[in-house]
């Protein structure tokens, strides 16, 4: 999650060359990771780069969303997009503001390649490589469509290794920004969003900066209200689970108590902010763990798929209550 090879915790320094390096076939890095994602892009008809409009977007009468996901490295996916669960070409569209703005693509992982703005949200590497791999947004959109028949617009806003406070001071802006470029698209072309929503998980950064419970809840509720003042209705937070301490145990135990009160934090704010509402968990993914912050893919699609379908029980009820039908 951080931005450097070592990173330090609380006055400890841990070395991410051994927690944070992915080898696929005996090689380092992502190189094999985006030829088999290019593979898929063009599988699928290359429609990313084809300029494809928004003709698939609200078709046949079905109900649009408009979905910010947002937070920090297990936001962004640090999995493996070739094993990541397939989104149907009609679940939902990615609506990239900053490398395509003016047009939809469908949801293939790595979620939110390209979307990268220097000086704002930035999930790429020291040598302008992308960070992201493979997500929990496909699982995720899959899991929401296939119980609401509504499509998902999805804006992607995630950086690793950043804490509420960077987020307060350097990246709502951009997030803010990238939503409001997606509601003007969609207005623009006769689309109204049903629901505005933000899907949260971040806060293993706060943990290793030792935040208090309390600073980390006000933090994320101002985070939150600015997200409102830009049309936002709820926040599905997604807890984030364990530092590592079973591959990493030297002062494991210590820093996977930081992220508990971090985890408590995010329970108590779900239980008691009408807001928030508690979407999922990475708590149960301990042995999916990849390093000592990051997940297996099969961790990314389980914890998707059950976001997904808490925030669909969400908007099937409140549907229900006003005597509506989902699409």
């Amino acid at each position: 999650m951080g931005k450097a090879d070592v990173r330090k915790t609380g006055g400890r320094r841990i070395d991410m060359r051994k927690a944070d390096v992915r080898k696929i076939g005996g090689r380092k890095g992502s190189g094999m990771e985006n030829r088999e994602t290019e593979n898929r892009r063009k599988e699928s008809g290359g429609a990313e780069n084809s300029g494809m409009q928004s003709s698939g977007i609200g078709s046949g009468g079905k109900a649009v969303d408009l979905v910010i996901f947002a937070g920090q490295s297990n936001m962004s996916g640090r999995g493996s997009a070739a094993e990541a669960t397939a989104c149907e070409p009609e679940a939902g569209f990615e609506y990239k503001s900053v490398g395509s703005p003016e047009a939809l693509v469908p949801i293939i992982e790595p979620f939110g390649l390209g979307e990268d703005k220097p000086g704002g949200i930035d999930d790429r590497d020291g040598r302008g490589g992308t960070k992201r791999r493979g997500s929990m947004v496909s699982g995720f959109v899959r899991a929401y469509y296939g119980r609401t028949g509504r499509q998902i617009v999805a804006v992607s806003a995630s950086v690793g290794g950043t804490s509420t406070a960077e987020w307060k001071e350097r990246y709502i802006g951009d997030a803010v920004s990238r939503l409001d470029s997606a509601r003007v698209f969609l207005k623009e072309r006769g689309i109204r969003p049903g629901h505005i929503f933000v899907v949260w998980c971040q806060g293993e950064t706060d943990g290793d900066k030792g935040v208090s419970a309390r600073e980390y809840m006000e933090n994320t509720r101002e985070l939150f209200e600015t997200f409102q003042r830009h049309g936002a209705e709820k926040c599905f937070l997604i807890q984030i689970g364990h530092f590592n301490y079973i591959d990493f145990p030297d002062q494991g135990r210590e820093i996977d108590r930081r992220y508990g009160v971090i985890r408590d934090a995010q329970k108590t704010l779900c239980e008691s902010d009408g807001d928030f509402i508690f979407a999922g968990s990475f708590q149960g993914q301990l042995e999916n763990m990849a390093d000592a912050y990051h997940y297996k893919q099969a961790a990314y699609n389980a914890v998707g798929k059950e976001a997904g379908g808490v925030m669909a029980e969400y908007v099937l009820s409140s549907l229900a209550e006003k005597g509506e039908e989902s699409v």
